[in-house]
């Protein structure tokens, strides 16, 4: 489509792989990525085609601000909420003083809810929205960098990540990925697809769901919370149980562990409720030991 010379993405990041495949129908044509609140007013804008999701340098008339979670400043590179001030800025919300309260902080910055960070060539680069990022054994997962990489995967069509509630861990990372069509693509492929690609904690040990298709909004967004019980935790089979018990024996010591599994198979209990079992009680048990 050699008429086409500008395409302006907003509402949603645009992943590497989208932006390549949208560049190759458009090859006379840019990329415009667009960042803004109904709060604020456009925020930021890439004039060029984006290749590590930035959203573009500021706007005009706009002052931002990276902050962590005592709402300290970070400096370049630091990954914390985006904060902004805008000439363009929301009154209040309608009859709701406590949410336009809650919007702002004591300085009056509007907290976007949104996770950032500038690079080195002062260029926004989103990471996702602060409720979605998920927490395993106190580090910081962020969902957006792993779709990324997985959307790298030629058979991948589309790929939402979330987390398996764990009592002991929080969350267990995992994947709910919809294949290309006549892809036969299976969860080992997929994990040995990301050997050396993310460290230890960033791992999928909460597995990789395959699914028709994801839930989303009229505007194309999906779902995450919808993704996150109707496909994770309504599908927890005994082998995806025996995963997650798996990734926690290996903090006990082996005779507690034998112990543990002794005990389960002189039990009437079937299998799924034996697991379940083993996934409540291990946090308890690993706390006691140390």
């Amino acid at each position: 489509m050699t008429f086409v010379k500008r395409l302006i993405s907003m509402g949603n990041i645009l992943q590497v792989d989208m932006v390549e495949t949208i560049t190759s129908y458009i090859p006379s044509g840019k990329i415009s990525n667009v960042y803004a609140l109904t709060e604020t007013g456009k925020i930021a804008s890439e004039t060029e085609n984006a290749s590590n999701l930035s959203v573009g340098k500021l706007n005009p008339g706009v002052h931002a601000k990276i902050v962590n979670e005592a709402g300290e400043k970070l400096g370049v590179g630091d990954v914390g909420e985006l904060c902004v001030k805008t000439q363009t800025e929301f009154m209040e919300y309608f009859n709701n003083p406590k949410a336009t309260a809650a919007a702002r902080d004591s300085d009056g910055w509007i907290r976007t809810g949104d996770l950032a960070n500038f690079d080195d060539n002062g260029h926004l680069i989103i990471r996702g929205r602060k409720k979605f990022i998920l927490k395993h054994n106190n580090f910081h997962v962020s969902p957006v960098e792993l779709e990324e990489i997985l959307c790298r995967h030629p058979d991948v069509l589309q790929v939402a990540v979330v987390g398996v509630p764990d009592p002991l861990f929080n969350d267990l990372p995992a994947a709910v990925v919809v294949r290309r069509e006549n892809s036969t693509i299976d969860e080992e492929e997929f994990l040995k697809f990301l050997e050396g690609k993310i460290v230890d904690f960033k791992k999928l040990r909460g597995g990789i769901y395959f699914v028709k298709e994801l839930p989303t909004t009229p505007s194309g967004k999906i779902k995450t919370f919808h993704t996150k019980t109707t496909v994770i935790v309504n599908k927890t089979t005994p082998q995806r149980l025996m995963s997650i018990v798996s990734s926690r024996l290996h903090t006990l010591p082996p005779a507690v562990t034998l112990n543990i599994f002794s005990v389960l198979r002189r039990s009437s209990l079937p299998l799924k409720k034996s697991l379940q079992v083993i996934s409540f009680f291990l946090p308890q048990v690993i706390f006691l030991l140390h």
